[in-house]
């Protein structure tokens, strides 16, 4: 849902609609097709799912055909040649599947994600013998595009996130560092979208789940799993600042691993930035602020406002020193917290060189990109920003730069900048948000109390501003001083509008009380 719908009043008339969850399959299944060789053989095992959903699943599959799908074996055989060019001739048997859901609510928009058993062909040996080799991980993950995927259209959202991913994590893997910022890439094939990834281990853990105290983690919460939490978090920091450190000042290596991977999509990566970069609307964000706060500043104050977007908004994208790659859709889900507290980053389809501090800008700011219903407390920010900034300082000093807290507190305020910029501009899509407050818990004539999605967007925007404002309170003299007026002052006037709005709940796991 947007921001759009959530903002206005709700009304009998037009009651709010909860959309029906993803299906997720459910029963096993397998599929075998043998081609002369235990290498041809996909095994695919489905999770399991309520038996209720199962037939909707099929119904579903049977009114979305998709021409372009892929079957189990095809991704096999695909497998099995890349990881071939990488480590000689390997063997590999499909062990089992995960369907990750994406955006459309249709079967052709589920990523394939299967764990692959590898074994290498010893030179000389019957093709039937495969036996292990120490060199070659034991399992891989094989991460197939949904069916509707399009290699040749760049402007195939599916298609883009797929390549910049690729792009991203092999760009990652080439880097000489201790600690991997993301998993390996081993290979991966550009019509079919098949990509061959490090597995990390049955042990791994969501930051999320950990946060949150879901499954696998659950159960009350203890200072043992908080302690877990907060070092997770600081380690999640350390990485930021790592990554951001490890690639400043090669851009054109990403982009170069990019073209040879997808031209068009390169293309557009270059004239755009990334996909958070290239559609933020300075003159709407400022028509909305002036109509909502035409009464509390003068008409040249917008004129100023206008200017520090347009500033901000070419920072980011061509921010001089400071450009790094950015992970552009950082929140909990996308960060993999392995068995031996190291930490790795996920889920770069929407990743490119920017201004370096826009990832922790996007933590500060509480993930402006996720619907995160939750927080992280003000203490353990702090100690996470001491961690990033420190780290990134004392990184970056080794190749003869300076980064003091000045420098920092002003480039981190712009780039928070940024973020608050594009919450403003989902509300300029908004009608209704200066309409009289129906966020309380009463039945006001012929409005009734909204769902508590809405409450919950209404407090995750709320959050965001006081973050804000946090950030700019934290260095006098910074670049934004109307924006910084305007946020205030539209927070103010929202709390009157929509009345009593919880705050956001701290996270389970970092919750003292």
């Amino acid at each position: 849902l947007g921001y759009s719908y959530l903002l206005r009043p709700l009304s009998r008339e037009r009651p709010y609609q909860r959309l029906n969850p993803l299906p997720i399959p459910t029963r096993p299944r397998r599929r075998t097709r043998n081609r002369g060789s235990s290498a041809a053989v996909a095994q695919t095992h489905l999770a399991p799912l309520a038996s209720d959903e199962a037939d909707r699943f099929a119904s579903m599959r049977s009114r979305n055909p998709v021409s372009t799908h892929v079957e189990p074996a095809t991704t096999l055989r695909i497998a099995t040649e890349v990881v071939s060019r990488h480590w000689g001739p390997v063997g590999i048997s499909l062990h089992s599947i995960a369907l990750l859901p994406k955006r459309s609510p249709d079967a052709s928009s589920y990523t394939r994600h299967y764990k692959a058993r590898t074994k290498s062909k010893h030179e000389g040996d019957d093709a039937e013998a495969l036996l292990p080799n120490e060199q070659i991980p034991s399992t891989v993950i094989v991460r197939q595009a949904p069916e509707d995927f399009d290699a040749e259209n760049s402007r195939d959202w599916e298609a883009s996130a797929f390549f910049r991913d690729w792009a991203a994590l092999q760009y990652l893997s080439q880097i000489d560092t201790p600690r991997a910022h993301g998993p390996q890439v081993y290979g991966g094939h550009r019509r079919y979208g098949t990509l061959i990834l490090e597995d990390l281990g049955p042990k791994e853990l969501v930051l999320e789940d950990l946060l949150s105290l879901a499954p696998p983690v659950h159960g009350p919460p203890t200072p043992q799993k908080r302690q877990l939490a907060q070092s997770a978090c600081v380690q999640f920091s350390r990485r930021l600042a790592s990554m951001h450190a490890d690639t400043m000042g090669t851009s054109e290596v990403y982009y170069d691993i990019l073209n040879g991977i997808n031209a068009k999509v390169a293309r557009a990566a270059r004239q755009y930035g990334g996909g958070y970069l290239s559609d933020l609307r300075v003159a709407e964000v400022t028509e909305t602020l002036q109509y909502l706060l035409g009464e509390e500043f003068s008409e040249g104050f917008f004129d100023d406002l206008r200017d520090e977007l347009t500033t901000v908004t070419e920072t980011m994208r061509k921010p001089s020193e400071f450009i790094a790659l950015v992970h552009m859709d950082v929140r909990p889900d996308q960060v993999i917290v392995r068995h031996t507290g190291n930490v790795r980053l996920v889920g770069f389809g929407v990743a490119a060189p920017g201004h370096a501090l826009l990832d922790w800008a996007a933590v500060r700011m509480g993930f402006p990109v996720s619907l995160a219903v939750q927080k992280i407390p003000g203490a353990l920010l702090r100690t996470m920003q001491s961690a990033y900034y420190q780290h990134l300082k004392s990184t970056v000093s080794h190749r003869g730069c300076s980064l003091g807290e000045r420098t920092f507190g002003e480039q981190l305020t712009l780039a928070c900048a940024f973020w608050i910029a594009r919450v403003l501009d989902d509300l300029a899509d908004a009608d209704g948000i200066d309409s009289e407050s129906d966020a309380g818990d009463e039945d006001h004539g012929d409005e009734v109390t909204p769902p508590f999605d809405v409450v919950q967007v209404r407090s995750q925007i709320l959050a965001r501003m006081d973050a804000f404002v946090e950030v700019c309170d934290e260095c006098p003299g910074h670049a934004v001083p109307a924006l910084h007026s305007a946020t205030k002052t539209l927070a103010n006037q929202l709390r009157s509008t929509w009345g009593r709005v919880p705050p956001l709940p701290v996270y389970s796991a970092l919750n003292d009380e």
